[in-house]
């Protein structure tokens, strides 16, 4: 109907970028250390941003950062990157549902080619929204609990820390580097008695 207009409340955003991995970076993936949790590999160092090597990726993070806080319109002061790993999954490796407590965006991004490796999945963050599901024509952003993305050789995606997300068992090794993103500066709003520095 012409005079419908359609809201989109509280959207959740997913941001999807490319950056693509240099001979240098590739080769710390290769050589770095790793310690062995079942069939998944984290590398020791988990603050890799320090690290010369991925100073490139770094500045990437921070630009799309950047352009996320004015799609928020987030005021900030500064941005920190927390940390940053390597996860190399082994075939039948998964990664259950987590989230990135303590921080304010979180990303993953895929500097190997995963060919045929199991997607990153996003699990709808509304607790009431499965009370009563009609069945569905077809699956799309609208009317699916689960949305995912593949984990195509230089892609990145950064996302609310907060979003519950998980990797399914996959079927060749998977290498991707996680991070995470907090806002230096004022949460909450002045006055309020729930604001904090």
């Amino acid at each position: 109907m012409a005079d419908v207009k359609h809201w989109d409340l509280f959207p959740t955003k997913i941001f999807e970028s490319r950056f693509v991995a240099n001979d240098e970076i590739l080769d710390y993936v290769d050589k770095v250390e790793y310690n062995k949790h079942g069939n998944l590999y984290q590398s020791i160092n988990n603050n890799l941003q320090n690290i010369d090597v991925f100073k490139p990726f770094v500045k990437h993070i921070y630009s799309l950062t950047i352009e996320m806080c004015e799609t928020y319109a987030y005021d900030y002061k500064k941005i920190d990157i927390t940390s940053m790993w390597i996860n190399v999954s082994e075939p039948n490796a998964s990664h259950p549902p987590h989230t990135h407590s303590n921080n304010v965006f979180s990303g993953v991004w895929y500097p190997c080619n995963n060919t045929d490796t199991s997607n990153i999945q996003f699990l709808d963050p509304r607790p009431q929204v499965g009370v009563l599901e009609p069945k569905r024509k077809k699956m799309d952003t609208n009317n699916s609990g689960i949305i995912w993305f593949a984990s195509d050789k230089d892609t990145m995606f950064m996302f609310p820390s907060w979003l519950m997300h998980w990797v399914p068992p996959t079927p060749v090794t998977r290498t991707s580097i996680s991070f995470n993103v907090i806002l230096r500066g004022e949460y909450g709003e002045e006055n309020t008695l729930q604001n904090a520095n």
